[in-house]
């Protein structure tokens, strides 16, 4: 049985750590912002093409693992540039901090940005549900969010990368079997929000696909039957609110809870994304189609899961809020 410890925020920081960015090196001008946020260390960049920028490494096309994708990608970099503490960033992820908890796994709060209302809209309400992670430090994660995380060498040497999945970030935690700290950290760490709403599908799609596929990694029964049925209720979610207008019309409070569930969660990650009053409103207000969209991707792995590893594109300059 695992245990997960609490460990309190910032009881304990520390400066004794490496940044390793995973890139594909299709977007440098991305890349390039990422670095230069990494001020105070120098990062060292994992990429599978050639990228004009210090301190990058070309991962080996002859390099032969389980994984596949990203997985394999990381599981390369802890073989052949081993840290004793480790921070994981993706080529768009943003952050401006030199000190980090010292737990065995930290997990940082998400801040995706987007220059589209109705896309912010959706992040909003997936980030406002996100706050869930917070309670990972008594339950153990549910998955993690691997564009900002830390993890220490013992465990990462312990566990590895190198098993197939295409969430190699979730797949990772469901297969720790040692005892270990985890720690869900507030510092903002900020990243591209997909441009498009089918690439936002597209990249549900593959959440809850890659999660499908490695429940498998789980040991415990109880822990695969609530993650089978919460990733199932996600996608369902979508039935749900069809149901509405057949609802609305027997009773219409019947439909309020959904309502106010909904604005709840938006409101809470407008909050936390820090938007102004007018795009508040507007989230808030959007709460019910934001929902609706960000279960369409969910929807789609329970009936035609995900097998390949589809990139999210990039390409608009982050701007934090």
């Amino acid at each position: 049985m695992v245990f997960y410890l609490l460990h309190k925020e910032n009881l304990i920081t520390t400066t004794n750590f490496g940044i390793k960015i995973l890139t594909l090196g299709k977007d440098e001008k991305v890349l390039r912002r990422t670095v230069w946020c990494c001020q105070e260390k120098e990062p060292l960049i994992i990429t599978r093409s050639h990228v004009g920028l210090p301190n990058s490494k070309v991962m080996p096309p002859h390099f032969e693992s389980k994984a596949k994708f990203k997985g394999q990608q990381l599981e390369w970099a802890r073989k052949e540039y081993p840290y004793d503490y480790t921070l994981y960033l993706d080529e768009d992820s943003m952050c401006l901090f030199d000190k980090i908890p010292e737990g065995d796994i930290v997990q940082f709060r998400e801040i995706p940005v987007s220059n589209n209302l109705l896309i912010n809209a959706i992040e909003a309400h997936r980030i406002g549900f996100q706050v869930e992670q917070v309670l990972f430090e008594k339950t153990g994660p549910l998955y993690l969010w691997g564009g900002g995380f830390a993890v220490k060498r013992w465990l990462e040497d312990k566990v590895t990368w190198d098993r197939e999945s295409i969430t190699e970030d979730t797949g990772f935690v469901f297969s720790i079997r040692e005892p270990y700290i985890y720690e869900y950290s507030k510092k903002p760490i900020y990243n591209q929000a997909p441009l498009k709403i089918k690439d936002l599908l597209r990249q549900r799609h593959r959440w809850a696909s890659g999660t499908f596929q490695d429940v498998k990694y789980l040991k415990n029964p109880w822990r695969k039957a609530f993650i089978y049925f919460r990733t199932i209720n996600w996608g369902l979610w979508i039935v749900y609110a069809t149901l509405i207008p057949i609802v609305y019309a027997l009773n219409p409070w019947l439909i309020v809870p959904f309502l106010v569930q909904t604005a709840i969660w938006s409101g809470v990650g407008a909050k936390l994304m820090k938007f102004n009053w007018w795009r508040s409103i507007l989230t808030v207000l959007l709460a019910p189609l934001a929902s609706y969209i960000h279960s369409f991707g969910a929807l789609m792995a329970v009936f035609h899961p995900q097998k390949r590893f589809i990139t999210t594109p990039k390409g608009v300059r982050l701007k934090a809020n």
